[in-house]
């Protein structure tokens, strides 16, 4: 599944599990996790940034959650999201970084990179 496309926004919460465990396979892969809702504005700007990074990454997969659709994930303990945009950096099929609010290119590639 992963390689196919590097931005999704996901359809079922299953979906968003074989992404999770897919990262676990795939040592070099940088999974983001996105929290969003299609009227918030600093999302819109987080995408942007996001766009622009993976232009030139190829080891990142961005995926999508729309926190009205699927509100019960933002309820896990594991996301806990209270607020849109709330991102979440995966290694390995673990959360390492978790980050609310919007970020710059340049911030999103420290979150990210390092």
């Amino acid at each position: 599944m992963i390689g196919f496309f590097m931005f999704k926004s996901i359809e079922s919460e299953e979906e968003l599990g074989e992404f999770v465990y897919e990262s676990r396979l795939n040592r070099k892969l940088f999974l983001l996790v996105k929290f969003s809702t299609e009227s918030c504005l600093p999302c819109k700007d987080l995408q942007i940034s996001i766009n622009k990074l993976l232009i030139s990454r190829k080891d990142l997969v961005v995926i999508e959650v729309d926190a009205r659709k699927f509100s019960n994930l933002c309820s896990k303990e594991e996301f806990d999201v209270f607020s849109v945009p709330s991102v979440f950096l995966f290694r390995n099929g673990i959360i390492v970084k978790k980050n609310v609010g919007k970020m710059s290119i340049g911030e999103l590639e420290k979150f990210i990179y390092y």
